[in-house]
């Protein structure tokens, strides 16, 4: 399937690209730790992840000579939140969890660690801008459709309009995913679509906003 996405900022590239999985492999960027923290000077409660170590299916081919065991790996929810910040996307239970390559599986110092993507979870398998003649994508203060403007140029209704974005990136990650094709709650999903935008259409005037398109 493909969906609409909005990225606000320069940084297109280097966002999306942590964003989606080529292949199917995730890029490891950020190192989280596996094993029980406390640590009374700052006051950080004690915790523990679970995992299980999972062997590839061999009647399923081997597509990549990378192919190997991987983790299924659970993490507390707050605690990533803690470690990777608001930008991270991550759901509303209690806990989350990772499939990892053991490859990226490493002891440092005593402690093990799993790399994971930058924002834990991919939206996608792939992504490409949105070309103006390809589809309907954002919308200018003039009526005129276009593939990338400006903050200070955007029609912000119009644009919700014609291409509703299912992702909404900003200058420092995902701040909306929501792909459930109003299956969930879709009045919740539109007010916190709009939220989120009216905050990014505070950023200064001439902050670019490029319209993409990513693939599940």
């Amino acid at each position: 399937m493909h969906y609409n996405g909005w990225v606000f900022g320069h940084e297109v590239d280097r966002l999306m690209d942590s964003l989606t999985h080529p292949f199917g492999y995730s890029q490891p960027e950020v190192m989280i730790p596996m094993e029980i923290i406390s640590d009374e000077s700052v006051e950080l409660p004690m915790w523990r992840s679970g995992w299980a170590l999972v062997h590839p299916d061999p009647s399923v081919p081997i597509w990549s000579p990378d192919e190997q065991d991987f983790l299924t790996i659970t993490w507390p929810t707050a605690v990533l939140r803690d470690l990777l910040g608001p930008c991270a996307l991550l759901g509303k239970g209690h806990t989350e969890s990772a499939g990892v390559a053991r490859k990226h599986v490493v002891e440092i110092d005593g402690q093990w660690y799993a790399a994971v993507p930058r924002f834990f979870h991919t939206v996608g398998d792939h992504w490409s801008r949105i070309i103006a003649s390809d589809r309907p994508a954002l919308v200018t203060i003039s009526g005129q459709e276009v593939a990338t403007t400006t903050v200070a140029d955007m029609d912000l209704d119009a644009s919700f309009q014609v291409g509703g974005p299912s992702l909404i990136v900003g200058p420092e990650g995902p701040v909306y995913h929501d792909i459930s094709w109003g299956f969930g709650d879709k009045e919740d999903s539109i007010a916190r679509r709009r939220a989120v935008t009216e905050v990014l259409m505070t950023l200064p005037g001439d902050t670019p906003v490029t319209a993409i398109d990513f693939h599940t």
